[in-house]
């Protein structure tokens, strides 16, 4: 609870807009699996929590592709008070639970990285 005490699981697009702030407009233009659709929903869990750093994650973990986009394919973005970084990752093989440790790993890294340079 000292360090990680605000998290949302954001599926649904309405949670996306209504409660991380990503505008609608965003979701229709670049779709809800986007670099667009990553970085606002980091900037509304920063928002919301009042945290240091926020981390947004969409994709599609499978089993299959979703919005005409590949299984592996996932946005990680992280705000901070320096900005927000995003990376698109396009690689992330296995199955679906492979997918997703796969992307914890690497919103884990990109975690550390923010601290360090806070």
């Amino acid at each position: 609870s000292q360090v990680f005490d605000f998290g949302i699981s954001a599926y649904a697009n309405h949670i996306k807009t209504n409660a991380l702030g990503v505008p609608q407009s965003i979701i229709e233009k670049h779709g809800a699996v986007s670099e667009y659709t990553a970085s606002y929903m980091a900037l509304g869990v920063r928002k919301l929590s009042g945290a240091d750093i926020g981390i947004g994650i969409t994709g599609v973990a499978g089993p299959g592709a979703s919005e005409n986009k590949p299984v592996g394919l996932v946005y990680i973005a992280v705000a901070s008070t320096k900005g927000v970084i995003t990376v698109k990752e396009n690689h992330f093989k296995g199955e679906r639970e492979e997918v997703r440790r796969q992307t914890v790993e690497t919103a884990l890294s990109m975690l550390i990285s923010a601290i360090e340079e806070t």
